[in-house]
């Protein structure tokens, strides 16, 4: 396990929860059979979602449709007229990312970037922290720190609440114990915490720091003679 695949992991989950869309509700009725829901969920593949349903015996109708665009449709399973609703999002655990684009809203350590005049974007940044031996020798472990900062850019008007949730989305992605796994390297979030809030030209803006570790595996040493 290397450094490069261990950061790598920690790059992906911030990738999924930027692009990540947000979780959608829908009220809903019909009887049994009925198609109570389509939603618009391009890229959508099998597996990547979660809902949430009343009553009990709601499911998937189907996931496809033409390119570029899927569609996902429930059916309420229900034998009686009625009305209730369906949480929809498409993360397998059921939780909310910020829906940004990568290079339009999003950017990357050393990648250009224009931040757009009138919409909300985030900035990457990866900071080191420590690498502490774990066992010793050739083939050894070593016990690797960072930090993943998401710096969240909100215009004015949208107003402070705007970005005050998506911190708290940040937050709750990044929960303490929850993981990232890339090539056999596996990254684990500590905790995160915000900066205060403050004002830059026309935008809102906060600094969150995400706390991670993960073990590598030390290489043969390379000697010349």
């Amino acid at each position: 396990m290397s450094y490069e695949n261990l950061e790598a992991a920690v790059n992906q989950a911030a990738k999924r929860f930027l692009e990540l869309g947000p979780v959608v509700t829908a009220d809903v009725s019909g009887a049994s059979g009925d198609t109570i829901f389509t939603m618009d969920a391009t890229g959508l593949s099998e597996g990547m979602y979660a809902l949430d349903y009343f009553p009990s015996g709601t499911t998937i109708l189907s996931i496809g449709g033409d390119a570029p665009t899927n569609t996902v449709e429930f059916s309420a399973g229900k034998n009686s007229s009625g009305t209730d609703s369906v949480r929809f999002s498409t993360d397998a655990n059921g939780v909310e990312g910020l829906g940004l684009v990568s290079g339009t809203s999003i950017a990357w350590p050393g990648v250009s970037f224009t931040p757009p005049s009138d919409a909300a974007y985030a900035t990457v940044e990866k900071l080191p922290i420590s690498s502490m031996p774990v066992t010793l020798g050739v083939g050894g472990e070593d016990d690797e720190k960072g930090i993943l900062q998401l710096s969240l850019y909100f215009p004015s008007h949208l107003g402070e609440g705007a970005l005050r949730a998506a911190v708290g989305k940040t937050k709750r992605y990044f929960t303490a114990g929850s993981t990232s796994t890339y090539s056999g390297a596996v990254a684990r979030f500590q905790h995160a915490k915000n900066s205060p809030f403050f004002r830059d030209d026309t935008r809102f803006c906060c600094h969150v720091s995400i706390y991670w570790h993960g073990r590598t595996t030390r290489p043969s040493p390379t000697h010349n003679t």
